[in-house]
């Protein structure tokens, strides 16, 4: 899977492969993301979002893109890019190898689809660190931390 996100100050990102079920050539998608929300996007490959407000998050360790992708052939998925914050790159990387592995068998059932980790080099040289997941609808209102013991166990 290629993509390639375009922030107000261009920079592409590059898949980061953890093993060859990633390399399929038939994974190819580009992938165009305005940092306005607002432009007209080509009708290749493509993320939009038509409210800034209500498709942008911002998590402890990534800001949260809820976007929908646009393949060549016109099928749309729902996604959600996550981006790391300055010095929080390891976070997403652990999360992706989590989802590798451990939540492999549950995505697309439990949790949600993980499509890919991306990297690339930001404005000032700063390293960004992005995963794409199937975006599962609304965002959890309650932090994790914050639910009741019996809540959290019922969770796990």
């Amino acid at each position: 899977m290629l993509l390639s996100v375009t922030f107000p100050l261009d920079m592409e990102l590059k898949p980061c492969h953890f093993s060859d079920d990633n390399n399929s050539s038939s994974d190819r998608l580009s992938v165009e993301v305005k940092g306005d929300f607002n432009d007209d996007l080509s009708d290749s490959g493509q993320v939009d979002s038509e409210d800034e407000e209500a498709n942008i998050e911002y998590g402890d360790y990534a800001t949260i893109y809820r976007a929908v992708i646009r393949d060549a052939d016109g099928t749309s998925t729902n996604v959600v890019l996550k981006c790391s914050h300055k010095n929080t790159q390891s976070d997403l990387i652990q999360e992706a190898v989590f989802y590798l592995n451990q939540l492999k068998p549950l995505q697309g059932i439990v949790v949600p689809k993980f499509y890919g980790l991306f990297h690339g080099i930001g404005p000032d040289d700063l390293e960004i660190v992005c995963i794409l997941l199937e975006d599962c609808g609304k965002s959890v209102a309650v932090h994790f931390k914050e639910l009741s013991l019996r809540d959290r166990c019922v969770a796990l």
